[in-house]
Protein backbone atom coordinates (compact mmCIF):
# COMPACT_ATOMS: atom_id res chain seq x y z
CA UNK A 1 0.00 0.00 0.00
CA UNK A 2 1.02 2.80 -0.56
CA UNK A 3 1.19 5.38 2.04
CA UNK A 4 1.26 9.03 -0.19
CA UNK A 5 -1.92 7.77 -1.88
CA UNK A 6 -4.34 10.48 -2.36
CA UNK A 7 -6.94 10.98 -0.28
CA UNK A 8 -10.09 9.02 -1.01
CA UNK A 9 -13.39 11.02 -0.28
CA UNK A 10 -15.76 8.20 0.31
CA UNK A 11 -18.77 9.62 1.92
CA UNK A 12 -20.81 13.07 2.36
CA UNK A 13 -22.68 12.49 5.47
CA UNK A 14 -26.12 13.97 7.22
CA UNK A 15 -27.67 16.15 6.04
CA UNK A 16 -24.99 19.38 7.51
CA UNK A 17 -22.66 18.25 4.94
CA UNK A 18 -20.55 16.21 6.86
CA UNK A 19 -16.93 15.10 5.31
CA UNK A 20 -15.59 11.89 5.73
CA UNK A 21 -12.00 11.48 4.30
CA UNK A 22 -10.24 8.39 4.64
CA UNK A 23 -6.40 7.83 4.01
CA UNK A 24 -4.73 5.04 3.02
CA UNK A 25 -2.03 4.57 5.78
CA UNK A 26 0.60 1.41 6.70
CA UNK A 27 2.75 1.64 9.87
CA UNK A 28 4.98 -0.88 11.06
CA UNK A 29 6.27 -2.62 7.97
CA UNK A 30 3.10 -3.54 7.12
CA UNK A 31 1.83 -4.90 10.51
CA UNK A 32 -0.66 -2.27 11.04
CA UNK A 33 -2.86 -1.60 8.27
CA UNK A 34 -6.14 1.09 8.09
CA UNK A 35 -7.58 4.54 7.35
CA UNK A 36 -6.55 8.20 8.82
CA UNK A 37 -10.39 10.02 9.57
CA UNK A 38 -10.51 13.67 8.20
CA UNK A 39 -13.75 14.89 9.50
CA UNK A 40 -15.01 18.30 8.48
CA UNK A 41 -18.08 20.13 8.54
CA UNK A 42 -19.42 22.69 5.80
CA UNK A 43 -15.70 22.35 4.64
CA UNK A 44 -14.25 23.30 8.61
CA UNK A 45 -11.60 20.83 9.80
CA UNK A 46 -13.44 19.36 12.70
CA UNK A 47 -11.72 16.30 14.05
CA UNK A 48 -8.52 15.16 12.59
CA UNK A 49 -5.99 12.64 15.41
CA UNK A 50 -4.35 10.54 13.10
CA UNK A 51 -6.85 7.84 14.44
CA UNK A 52 -6.90 4.76 13.26
CA UNK A 53 -9.33 2.17 12.69
CA UNK A 54 -8.52 -0.77 12.01
CA UNK A 55 -10.04 -3.66 9.34
CA UNK A 56 -13.54 -5.28 10.92
CA UNK A 57 -13.55 -2.21 13.71
CA UNK A 58 -17.16 -1.55 15.05
CA UNK A 59 -16.31 1.74 15.98
CA UNK A 60 -16.50 3.26 13.68
CA UNK A 61 -18.52 3.51 10.08
CA UNK A 62 -15.83 2.33 6.77
CA UNK A 63 -13.16 0.84 9.29
CA UNK A 64 -11.58 -1.20 6.54
CA UNK A 65 -8.49 -0.38 5.14
CA UNK A 66 -8.06 0.92 1.17
CA UNK A 67 -6.85 -1.85 -0.39
CA UNK A 68 -3.50 -1.55 -3.02
CA UNK A 69 -5.97 -1.82 -5.75
CA UNK A 70 -7.76 1.18 -4.55
CA UNK A 71 -4.87 3.06 -3.94
CA UNK A 72 -3.46 2.55 -7.18
CA UNK A 73 -6.26 3.47 -8.85
CA UNK A 74 -6.59 6.65 -7.66
CA UNK A 75 -2.97 7.14 -9.55
CA UNK A 76 -3.81 6.20 -13.20
CA UNK A 77 -5.35 8.18 -15.34
CA UNK A 78 -6.04 6.24 -18.60
CA UNK A 79 -9.52 5.43 -19.65
CA UNK A 80 -10.64 1.72 -19.45
CA UNK A 81 -11.74 -0.56 -21.97
CA UNK A 82 -14.83 -2.20 -21.35
CA UNK A 83 -14.37 -5.29 -19.93
CA UNK A 84 -10.69 -3.80 -17.78
CA UNK A 85 -13.64 -1.31 -16.01
CA UNK A 86 -16.23 -4.38 -15.32
CA UNK A 87 -13.19 -6.53 -14.28
CA UNK A 88 -12.67 -3.61 -11.60
CA UNK A 89 -15.77 -3.38 -10.37
CA UNK A 90 -16.22 -7.30 -9.87
CA UNK A 91 -12.91 -7.72 -8.37
CA UNK A 92 -14.18 -5.44 -5.66
CA UNK A 93 -16.85 -8.23 -4.62
CA UNK A 94 -14.35 -10.93 -4.48
CA UNK A 95 -12.62 -8.86 -1.80
CA UNK A 96 -14.80 -7.05 0.16
CA UNK A 97 -18.57 -7.93 -0.53
CA UNK A 98 -19.81 -8.53 3.53
CA UNK A 99 -20.49 -12.03 2.95
CA UNK A 100 -17.19 -12.17 4.14
CA UNK A 101 -18.33 -10.52 7.81
CA UNK A 102 -17.83 -12.81 10.82
CA UNK A 103 -21.72 -12.20 11.11
CA UNK A 104 -22.65 -13.45 7.97
CA UNK A 105 -20.47 -16.26 8.62
CA UNK A 106 -21.81 -16.89 11.75
CA UNK A 107 -25.40 -16.80 10.31
CA UNK A 108 -24.78 -18.98 7.18
CA UNK A 109 -23.09 -21.42 9.84
CA UNK A 110 -26.18 -22.04 11.53
CA UNK A 111 -24.30 -20.34 14.65
CA UNK A 112 -26.50 -17.28 15.46
CA UNK A 113 -29.36 -17.17 18.52
CA UNK A 114 -32.76 -15.84 17.84
CA UNK A 115 -31.95 -12.52 19.50
CA UNK A 116 -29.41 -11.94 16.54
CA UNK A 117 -31.14 -13.17 13.95
CA UNK A 118 -33.71 -10.96 15.25
CA UNK A 119 -31.36 -8.25 15.47
CA UNK A 120 -30.16 -8.58 12.31
CA UNK A 121 -33.86 -8.52 10.39
CA UNK A 122 -34.73 -5.21 12.24
CA UNK A 123 -31.57 -3.51 11.49
CA UNK A 124 -31.26 -4.35 8.06
CA UNK A 125 -35.29 -3.20 7.99
CA UNK A 126 -33.46 0.28 8.00
CA UNK A 127 -31.90 -0.29 5.20
CA UNK A 128 -34.04 -2.02 2.86
CA UNK A 129 -36.86 0.81 3.46
CA UNK A 130 -34.39 3.45 2.72
CA UNK A 131 -33.54 1.61 -0.56
CA UNK A 132 -36.75 2.95 -2.64
CA UNK A 133 -35.95 6.39 -1.30
CA UNK A 134 -32.21 6.19 -2.83
CA UNK A 135 -33.46 5.03 -5.91
CA UNK A 136 -35.84 8.22 -6.23
CA UNK A 137 -32.94 10.46 -5.44
CA UNK A 138 -30.73 8.75 -8.30
CA UNK A 139 -33.80 9.28 -10.55
CA UNK A 140 -33.97 13.26 -9.00
CA UNK A 141 -30.49 13.70 -10.45
CA UNK A 142 -30.57 12.26 -13.79
CA UNK A 143 -31.59 14.51 -16.64
CA UNK A 144 -32.19 11.58 -18.99
CA UNK A 145 -35.61 10.55 -19.40
CA UNK A 146 -35.07 6.80 -20.91
CA UNK A 147 -32.56 6.16 -17.93
CA UNK A 148 -35.39 7.42 -15.08
CA UNK A 149 -38.07 4.81 -16.94
CA UNK A 150 -35.46 2.06 -16.68
CA UNK A 151 -35.10 2.80 -13.07
CA UNK A 152 -38.31 3.65 -12.09
CA UNK A 153 -38.97 0.03 -11.37
CA UNK A 154 -36.68 -0.22 -8.70
CA UNK A 155 -38.97 2.02 -6.37
CA UNK A 156 -42.02 -0.26 -7.68
CA UNK A 157 -39.86 -3.19 -6.60
CA UNK A 158 -39.43 -2.18 -2.93
CA UNK A 159 -42.90 0.12 -2.29
CA UNK A 160 -45.32 -1.86 -4.29
CA UNK A 161 -48.51 -0.57 -5.60
CA UNK A 162 -50.76 -1.63 -3.28
CA UNK A 163 -50.26 -2.49 0.54
CA UNK A 164 -49.12 -6.24 -0.33
CA UNK A 165 -46.96 -6.06 -2.52
CA UNK A 166 -43.09 -5.24 -2.21
CA UNK A 167 -39.99 -5.76 -0.98
CA UNK A 168 -40.48 -3.81 2.05
CA UNK A 169 -43.57 -5.42 2.85
CA UNK A 170 -42.03 -9.01 2.20
CA UNK A 171 -38.90 -7.98 4.91
CA UNK A 172 -42.00 -7.23 7.29
CA UNK A 173 -43.04 -10.09 6.62
CA UNK A 174 -40.01 -12.12 7.67
CA UNK A 175 -39.95 -10.24 10.36
CA UNK A 176 -43.34 -11.40 11.53
CA UNK A 177 -41.86 -15.12 10.63
CA UNK A 178 -39.21 -14.69 13.11
CA UNK A 179 -41.97 -13.78 15.76
CA UNK A 180 -41.22 -9.80 16.48
CA UNK A 181 -43.77 -7.03 15.91
CA UNK A 182 -44.96 -5.11 12.58
CA UNK A 183 -45.57 -2.19 14.86
CA UNK A 184 -42.25 -2.44 16.05
CA UNK A 185 -40.12 -2.86 13.18
CA UNK A 186 -41.70 0.29 11.53
CA UNK A 187 -40.87 2.21 14.78
CA UNK A 188 -37.61 0.91 13.75
CA UNK A 189 -37.20 -0.61 17.79
CA UNK A 190 -33.88 -2.19 18.28
CA UNK A 191 -31.78 -0.27 15.42
CA UNK A 192 -28.41 0.61 17.12
CA UNK A 193 -27.47 4.05 15.96
CA UNK A 194 -24.18 2.76 13.78
CA UNK A 195 -26.39 1.02 11.88
CA UNK A 196 -28.57 4.31 11.10
CA UNK A 197 -25.81 6.18 10.19
CA UNK A 198 -23.97 3.69 7.78
CA UNK A 199 -27.76 3.63 6.09
CA UNK A 200 -28.38 7.52 6.28
CA UNK A 201 -24.35 8.36 4.69
CA UNK A 202 -25.65 5.92 1.77
CA UNK A 203 -28.74 7.74 1.15
CA UNK A 204 -26.73 11.01 1.21
CA UNK A 205 -24.26 9.47 -1.40
CA UNK A 206 -26.70 8.81 -3.68
CA UNK A 207 -28.01 12.06 -3.41
CA UNK A 208 -24.97 14.22 -4.24
CA UNK A 209 -22.72 12.34 -6.40
CA UNK A 210 -23.17 12.17 -9.77
CA UNK A 211 -26.38 9.60 -11.34
CA UNK A 212 -23.87 7.30 -13.11
CA UNK A 213 -21.99 7.15 -10.01
CA UNK A 214 -24.57 6.22 -7.36
CA UNK A 215 -25.64 3.91 -9.75
CA UNK A 216 -22.57 1.98 -9.24
CA UNK A 217 -22.88 2.11 -5.19
CA UNK A 218 -25.94 -0.16 -6.44
CA UNK A 219 -23.40 -2.83 -8.09
CA UNK A 220 -23.44 -4.38 -4.74
CA UNK A 221 -26.41 -6.57 -6.42
CA UNK A 222 -24.13 -8.26 -8.88
CA UNK A 223 -23.01 -10.20 -5.80
CA UNK A 224 -26.20 -10.81 -3.78
CA UNK A 225 -27.76 -13.97 -6.31
CA UNK A 226 -25.32 -16.12 -4.31
CA UNK A 227 -25.39 -14.50 -1.25
CA UNK A 228 -29.45 -15.08 -1.48
CA UNK A 229 -29.05 -18.56 -2.10
CA UNK A 230 -27.01 -19.54 1.07
CA UNK A 231 -28.62 -17.36 3.18
CA UNK A 232 -31.87 -19.40 2.65
CA UNK A 233 -30.61 -22.62 2.28
CA UNK A 234 -28.98 -21.53 6.09
CA UNK A 235 -32.61 -20.03 7.20
CA UNK A 236 -34.26 -23.32 6.31
CA UNK A 237 -31.49 -25.85 7.85
CA UNK A 238 -30.85 -23.97 11.21
CA UNK A 239 -32.78 -21.45 11.94
CA UNK A 240 -36.29 -24.08 11.55
CA UNK A 241 -38.23 -21.41 14.20
CA UNK A 242 -38.83 -18.81 11.54
CA UNK A 243 -41.93 -19.33 9.82
CA UNK A 244 -40.90 -20.60 6.15
CA UNK A 245 -43.43 -18.01 5.17
CA UNK A 246 -40.78 -15.34 5.58
CA UNK A 247 -38.79 -16.29 3.17
CA UNK A 248 -40.49 -14.63 0.18
CA UNK A 249 -37.63 -11.18 -0.37
CA UNK A 250 -35.04 -14.25 0.07
CA UNK A 251 -36.48 -16.34 -2.86
CA UNK A 252 -37.19 -13.28 -5.18
CA UNK A 253 -34.04 -11.65 -5.03
CA UNK A 254 -32.23 -14.33 -5.94
CA UNK A 255 -33.59 -14.14 -9.24
CA UNK A 256 -34.60 -10.40 -9.43
CA UNK A 257 -30.52 -9.04 -8.32
CA UNK A 258 -29.58 -10.76 -11.04
CA UNK A 259 -31.53 -8.82 -12.89
CA UNK A 260 -31.41 -5.50 -11.34
CA UNK A 261 -27.15 -5.75 -11.42
CA UNK A 262 -26.96 -6.43 -15.33
CA UNK A 263 -29.43 -3.21 -15.46
CA UNK A 264 -27.40 -1.35 -13.34
CA UNK A 265 -23.47 -2.67 -15.00
CA UNK A 266 -24.79 -1.82 -18.35
CA UNK A 267 -26.18 1.76 -17.35
CA UNK A 268 -22.41 2.18 -15.34
CA UNK A 269 -20.16 1.19 -18.11
CA UNK A 270 -22.00 3.33 -20.89
CA UNK A 271 -22.52 6.20 -18.56
CA UNK A 272 -19.46 6.53 -16.51
CA UNK A 273 -17.47 7.17 -20.15
CA UNK A 274 -14.45 9.30 -18.88
CA UNK A 275 -11.31 8.08 -16.63
CA UNK A 276 -12.80 10.24 -13.58
CA UNK A 277 -15.94 8.65 -13.68
CA UNK A 278 -14.68 5.32 -13.83
CA UNK A 279 -12.73 5.79 -11.00
CA UNK A 280 -15.52 7.29 -9.00
CA UNK A 281 -17.56 4.11 -10.15
CA UNK A 282 -14.87 2.08 -8.31
CA UNK A 283 -14.53 4.05 -5.26
CA UNK A 284 -18.31 4.09 -5.35
CA UNK A 285 -18.73 0.59 -5.17
CA UNK A 286 -15.80 0.33 -2.73
CA UNK A 287 -17.79 2.76 -0.28
CA UNK A 288 -21.19 0.77 -0.64
CA UNK A 289 -18.93 -2.59 0.42
CA UNK A 290 -18.06 -0.73 3.14
CA UNK A 291 -21.50 0.83 3.79
CA UNK A 292 -22.94 -3.43 4.43
CA UNK A 293 -19.68 -4.23 6.03
CA UNK A 294 -20.72 -1.39 8.71
CA UNK A 295 -24.02 -2.23 9.31
CA UNK A 296 -22.87 -5.77 10.08
CA UNK A 297 -20.04 -4.00 12.59
CA UNK A 298 -22.82 -2.49 14.26
CA UNK A 299 -25.08 -5.28 14.75
CA UNK A 300 -22.66 -7.52 15.95
CA UNK A 301 -21.40 -4.74 18.35
CA UNK A 302 -25.15 -3.60 19.38
CA UNK A 303 -25.76 -7.46 20.15
CA UNK A 304 -22.70 -8.23 21.61
CA UNK A 305 -22.86 -5.02 24.23
CA UNK A 306 -26.83 -6.38 24.89
CA UNK A 307 -24.84 -9.47 25.93
CA UNK A 308 -22.78 -8.84 28.42
CA UNK A 309 -24.94 -6.32 29.86
CA UNK A 310 -27.04 -9.12 30.31
CA UNK A 311 -24.59 -11.25 31.97
CA UNK A 312 -23.80 -8.34 34.17
CA UNK A 313 -27.19 -8.44 35.52
CA UNK A 314 -26.57 -12.15 36.18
Amino acid sequence: MNPLAPKIQVARLLQNQTDVLLFPFIRGEGRDEGLLVDVRVNGRLLAFEGRSFPPGSAGFPFGRPASELESSLLMSSELWDQQTFTDRLRKIGTRQYHHKHPFHVAMNEGRLSPDEIRAWVANRFCYQRNIPIKDAAIMSNCPDREVRRMWLHRVVDHDGTRDAEGGIEAWLRLAEACGMSRADILEEMGVFPAARFAVEAYVNFCRTKPWPVAVAASLTELFAPDLMATRLAAFEKYYTWVKPWGFDYFQRRVTQAKVDSQEGLNLTVRWCNTPELQREAVQALTFKCDVLWSLLDAIQAGCSSKQQAVAGKA
